[in-house]
């Protein structure tokens, strides 16, 4: 059996840690760390982390209209042509 060669993922690490802050009630600093991370990403950042930042700054949205912006028009942000 091959062993696979696992890296760390400083973006998802960074991702985790605000929904961890998110999960405790921490909403705000959540969507702090959040934005830090959308920042660093930029228009050309990886989809798939494009994608789990989107859902995760949704999960901390006070307002349902933002959380639906977050879940839905960055999404489709990533993928202009769907």
């Amino acid at each position: 059996m091959s062993e696979t060669s696992v890296r760390p993922d400083p973006v998802m690490a960074e991702i985790g840690r605000g929904m961890e802050l998110g999960q405790r009630g921490e909403r705000d600093a959540a969507r702090e760390v959040f934005a830090g991370v959308w920042d660093r990403l930029g228009a050309d950042g990886d989809p798939f982390h494009i994608c789990a930042l989107a859902h995760s700054m949704a999960d901390v949205q006070d307002d349902p209209r933002e959380e639906l912006v977050w879940d839905l028009g960055r999404v489709v942000w990533i993928r202009p042509d769907k």
